[in-house]
């Protein structure tokens, strides 16, 4: 009885210690977003970094964002690199796709369009239509995958059901290369991604 008491408070205290970090974090993170708002990158940089620090993704997201553009810092994109994986591995499709755009143009890395396309993928897989856009021009190009106009289409095709303002011409000059078969089986596919994707939510 007295080591499962024993158990019980350790777990809660664990839960308090864990619940107060996620507290902390999420504060600096919010002084951080104000001081942003208003244009004062450089206490916008130093608050997100606390919260990075702490493990808050949306943190580690847009202090990757500061490095990336310069802003409140001195341009870093190693650190870019570094604040976009943190978030992108651990599930953020923003960061992910940020990620895949640095190995795409070669942002501080040396271009891996394979690389690209995985990061691009995961994110579009959760619907984020900046990935989904990039994913079907990828497939457009024939860079880091086979050239594949049909999935050039779909993803495309998804990206501007999504609201990508881009994607809806894209998919146009992609659908001029194609046959009329094509077209047809690159609705299917867009259709049954789509339904799969609303099964999943």
């Amino acid at each position: 009885m007295v080591k499962t008491l024993q158990k019980i408070g350790l777990a809660f205290l664990l839960c308090f210690v864990n619940c107060q970090a996620i507290a902390s974090a999420e504060e600096d993170y919010g002084i951080g977003l104000e001081f942003f708002d208003v244009g004062n990158f450089m206490e916008a940089a130093k608050w997100y970094g606390a919260a990075a620090e702490q493990g808050l993704v949306q943190a580690q997201l847009q202090l990757g964002g500061l490095f990336f553009n310069g802003l409140g810092v001195e341009k870093d994109y190693s650190q870019a690199l570094f604040w976009f994986t943190k978030a992108a591995e651990a599930g953020n499709a923003e960061a992910q796709t940020n990620l895949g755009y640095m190995f795409d143009k070669a942002f501080g890395v040396e271009q891996d369009y394979k690389k690209a396309v995985v990061w691009y993928r995961k994110a579009a897989e959760q619907g984020y239509a900046n990935a989904q856009f990039n994913l079907g021009m990828m497939y457009d190009e024939g860079s880091g995958v086979v050239q594949d106009y049909v999935e050039a289409h779909k993803w495309l095709n998804i990206a501007a059901s999504n609201g990508h303002l881009e994607a809806a011409a894209s998919r146009e000059h992609t659908e001029n290369r194609m046959t009329n078969a094509q077209i047809a089986e690159a609705q299917k596919r867009a259709s049954e991604w789509q339904a799969s994707f609303e099964k999943r939510q």
